[in-house]
């Protein structure tokens, strides 16, 4: 098959348009060895274009004006070209051999350093072409570009459009070299991605690029290599590239327009605007910036929501910008985006133009809570939502205003230079007749901050099997098909139910004192209207009960939550909602989480019920409901058990609202020893006033000991893992710089205090803190520890620090307790190191799931396990790609107390199951001896021993657990339990 091919040549001096019929695969072949040789491993020796190949580099089809080094031959620069998988498999694009030779003949010179890649026509056209890269399973394979155009200088932004054949998100790395900086890590730019399954349209912010150290700014006039990464792929990953190319910032053409980006020094510049930092300060030549270099605050958040809005500074110092006399329009970017837990928050802003009040916001607390900090509570996201539009539009909203100008100079000025409410983003003037071209302008910017924004956030959709014809036609009558839903699993919003999950009866059972979950899911096979969901009293043979008002019944509201990179989300069933009424539509999964309280002195048997739903006020079906109560409850466990807790931040920014805080935190004291926690790891701290030259420290107990009196209060019985602790070591080491057997002593002091405090008011240990994810600090920070926890361990003193790497290993010795993630590689070897230390073993962060909170800690006979965190939203509680991280909560904020979410709840299911092999090993112990135990003791000693082998150490094999394992564990263990009871 041959195509008609232009392509341009270079013959001494003259230029000259050759027509030629050539096979598709030579001449592209040509054409692609002169731009592009690719690479596996990061890091390693690239492989260099060979010297006869520096000539073709003069035959890149490069636009200096488009920016253009990869249209593979005629592409649209700006569409994508209907790349499917469907017409590459079907062998309708031509392929390039990946030989073993040189670079002769077609193939592709290679060796273990290098990724086969193929270059195919692009499906929509036989004349278009893209560039097909498989990427083989290892370290860190990449497509390396080196012969590019070196000068990006005059451009804004680098664009690819790329085509995932695949159902899953890839995530992926973009690595840029300078001349100046050359290979190193520090002195080049590294970031992470990903890209969804479909067409990606990928847009990168070239402008004001800083090297990974963040200590220089790279030279965008000297780039030596572009290199598209994937991150340990451990299967082969093919892709589709096009329109790799550059591309100008829009704006340049309105007269008088001047833009400026406001961050630090290290911060991103959106393209086309002048970067403004806390030290820019006026001069004549710029014609911008500060009047003077007073106080300023400039902060970046780091990615969300783009380069543009993420930054501010905050400052009353005036900003002046140059500009002609007349009237000029200005609009101003006051929000903040926000970063960990806090919300942007005050009570009043005033912005001045020529010392002229041009704009005012006032916020009551009320305002605060209801309009902002609440104000996506009840919304409810679901697959393929505009999530800009949603969350970043509506509140990324400019300030527009209209000043006059008589002394050729605009003078800006925010008040007051308090808390979050100056945080200046960016700032736009014009001549005021331009305002028309402006507003057009502000909308094509707002469509690149979403480009920006879609390529940068990358929702990743489940998918799922057909749904089950047999199904539709039993219920098609019926509108919906109800099922029972195993809670362990996910729950999706678009999950169709299969054929063994449509039943009419639900079957559990529940120790007294246990609360006990079971979960229905329906699926609407049409819209519908308002679905309402009930149960019945559970009732013995002989009338007695558990009434329902004993049953609390919760649907599940689907939220987007990040995943495993950062960047990349799915749409989950996560808040669980007390209302049972929820709106039917056609596809869409809705799920109902109940729970059954059965209270400690409940009577053992067979009780039944019936879940009634109800579409329209109108009874349209029932599900049978049999509960077992066993005759036996469960012990608290013998081990800690908790969540990281912080005070809640949000009742502290008003005074007004300051006296609520106290009443929050009893709310969730409450809330996590109703899901079974019995510790803390808690941030709450005494203050280090001073420190004698004896080393006696004086602390400021007064608000950590009314924390203790409520920990005893609400139950919680277990040692305190002392997280902000950490502030204290820092406090002492800081205080006696310089002065080791001071320093000794001042720990000793300190952390002997802490310990009586704990003991004497909530009689428990606490565990004294000395590092947050210790080896993160490097070798030096590991080392540096060591001194603080001897003289801990030999004072008797409780001290850990939290351990994520296996460097830190060499340091348990020193430790009462040791604090380790899933970092950390978890295996029979590990447990042994850990026993020779003898210290207590404790994991942190392992995960939010009824594996890592039950039966690997009945496995590894863990002391205690706490996992981040109870309550720490990233700014908004109900969007979780605002924000450094994502948010991480067991129970979500809310005017009516804590909002539960499935993990959490799952959290107790698996404390539950600690508790059922716990309560069958001390019935075991009581009973040995006895005859007519000896025979179920038998079974439950094979039974133990068996699960032992099948409960994995290593925490990366919970995903190989059957989901039916956990159940019949617990079954199995509640009837041995109850055979045992009946021995005498």
């Amino acid at each position: 098959m041959t195509h008609d091919t232009r392509y341009t040549t270079q013959d001494t001096g003259h230029r000259t348009q050759v027509r030629t019929l050539v096979p598709c695969v030579l001449c592209l072949c040509v054409w692609f060895l002169c731009l592009v040789s690719c690479v596996c491993l990061l890091g390693c020796s690239k492989l260099e274009p060979k010297e006869e190949a520096s000539e073709s580099k003069k035959a890149i089809p490069y636009d200096a004006k488009k920016g253009m080094f990869s249209d593979f031959e005629g592409s649209d620069p700006v569409s994508w070209g209907g790349v499917s998988t469907e017409i590459v498999q079907g062998g309708e694009c031509g392929e390039l051999e990946n030989g073993k030779g040189n670079m002769e003949n077609g193939k592709v010179k290679t060796d273990n350093h290098s990724n086969p890649f193929s270059i195919v026509h692009s499906p929509s056209s036989s004349t278009n072409k893209c560039l097909k890269v498989t990427y083989p399973k290892g370290d860190f394979p990449g497509l390396s570009a080196k012969r590019l155009p070196s000068d990006w200088s005059n451009f804004g932004i680098l664009v690819m459009d790329v085509f995932n054949p695949s159902e899953e998100v890839v995530p992926f790395g973009i690595l840029i070299k300078d001349k100046p900086g050359g290979h190193s890590y520090p002195n080049r730019l590294d970031k992470q991605f990903a890209f969804k399954p479909g067409k990606n349209k990928f847009i990168f912010n070239i402008t004001g690029l800083k090297t990974n150290d963040g200590k220089r700014q790279m030279d965008l006039s000297q780039i030596m290599e572009l290199i598209v990464f994937l991150s340990q792929p451990k299967e082969p990953v093919t892709l589709y590239f096009d329109n790799i190319r550059l591309e100008h910032a829009a704006g340049s053409e309105i007269e008088g327009m001047k833009r400026f980006d406001l961050g630090t020094q290290g911060s991103e510049v959106w393209p086309g605007f002048l970067q403004v930092t806390d030290k820019t300060h006026y001069s004549e030549e710029a014609g911008y910036g500060w009047s003077y270099l007073g106080q300023a605050d400039a902060q970046d958040r780091g990615q969300y929501p783009d380069a543009l809005f993420r930054d501010w500074i905050r400052t009353a110092t005036p900003f002046k910008v140059d500009v002609k006399n007349g009237q000029h329009v200005v609009y101003v970017m006051l929000e903040d985006p926000g970063a960990w837990e806090y919300y942007q928050n005050f009570k009043e802003r005033r912005f001045y133009a020529e010392d002229v009040l041009v704009g005012e916001d006032k916020m009551t607390p009320e305002q605060f809570f209801s309009d902002h900090y609440y104000r996506h509570m009840n919304h409810e996201d679901f697959p393929g939502q505009d999530v800009f539009e949603e969350y970043v539009q509506k509140r990324f909203v400019w300030k527009r205003f209209v000043i006059d100008v008589a002394d050729r100079q605009l003078t800006l000025k925010c008040e007051p230079n308090t808390a979050y409410a100056c945080t200046i983003s960016a700032i736009i003037t014009a001549p005021l007749e331009q305002d028309d071209k402006v507003q057009q302008y502000l909308k094509l910017l707002d469509r690149q901050r979403k480009e920006f924004f879609d390529g940068q956030y990358v929702e990743k959709v489940p998918q799922f099997d057909s749904l089950d014809e047999k199904l539709v036609k039993q219920y098609q009558s019926l509108g919906f098909i109800p099922f029972v839903k195993n809670y362990d699993q996910m729950l999706y919003p678009a999950e169709p139910p299969k054929k063994s999950q449509a039943v009419d009866r639900i079957q559990i059972f529940a120790a007294q004192g246990e609360k006990e979950p079971f979960v229905i899911g329906i699926y609407p096979l049409q819209a519908g209207g308002q679905l309402h969901v009930d149960i019945t009293d559970l009732v013995l043979n002989d009338g007695v009960k558990i009434p329902s008002d004993a049953i609390l019944i919760r649907w599940v509201q689907y939220r987007l939550k990040r995943m495993y990179s950062g960047r990349v989300y799915s749409v989950v069933g996560d808040m669980l909602r007390t209302n049972s009424q929820v709106v039917l539509k056609k596809g869409q999964t809705r799920y109902f989480w109940f729970t059954v309280n059965v209270s400690k002195d409940a009577r053992p048997g067979d009780y039944k019920g019936s879940v009634i739903i109800r579409e329209n006020n109108v009874e349209v079906k029932r599900i049978s409901v049999e509960l077992k109560v066993l005759p036996f409850g469960l012990d608290d466990p013998d081990i800690a058990i908790g969540l990281f807790y912080t005070l809640p931040p949000q009742f502290n920014w008003y005074e007004e609202t300051q006296n609520q805080r106290w009443t929050e935190v009893e709310r969730q004291l409450q809330d996590m020893r109703d899901h079974g926690m019995n510790t803390l790891a808690l941030s709450i701290m005494p203050g280090v006033k001073a420190i004698n030259d004896s080393g006696d420290a004086e602390l400021d107990f007064a608000f950590f000991d009314d924390f203790l009196h409520a920990y005893k209060h609400f139950g919680f019985d277990r040692p305190v893992s002392g997280y902000g602790l950490i502030s204290v070591f820092h406090q002492i080491r800081q205080k006696t710089e310089g002065n080791p057997k001071l320093f000794a002593k001042a720990m000793e002091n300190a952390f002997g205090q802490i310990q009586w405090h704990a003991q004497q008011i909530a009689g428990v240990d606490m565990v004294a803190g000395l590092a947050d994810e210790l080896s993160n600090t490097g070798g030096a920070g590991i080392d540096s520890i060591i001194p603080a926890a001897e003289v801990l361990k030999n004072a008797g003193i409780r001290a850990t620090g939290f351990f994520n790497n296996p460097k830190d290993i060499k340091v348990f010795d020193y430790f009462s307790d040791v604090t380790v993630s899933n970092d950390i590689h978890i295996d029979q070897d590990f447990l042994s190191r850990v026993e020779k230390s003898g210290a207590n073993l404790w994991f942190y962060n392992t995960g939010h799931d009824r594996f890592s909170f039950g039966l690997h800690l009945w496995k590894t006979k863990a002391k205690g396990k706490v996992q981040w965190h109870y309550q720490l939203p990233s700014v908004d509680p109900y969007f979780d790609l605002d924000g450094r991280e994502g948010d991480t909560c067991a129970s979500y904020p809310s005017p009516a107390g804590p909002i539960n979410t499935v993990w959490f709840e799952l959290a107790r299911e698996g404390i539950d199951d600690y508790r059922y092999l716990k309560i069958l090993e001390k019935m075991m112990e009581e009973r040995k001896g006895k005859m007519d135990a000896d025979a179920t003791i038998e079974r439950a000693e094979k039974f133990l021993e068996a699960l032992r082998k099948d409960i994995p150490v290593e925490l990366d094999k919970r995903k190989e657990i059957p989901d039916e394992f956990y159940d019949v564990t617990r079954k199995t263990a509640a009837d041995l339990i109850t055979e045992l009871l009946r021995t005498p």
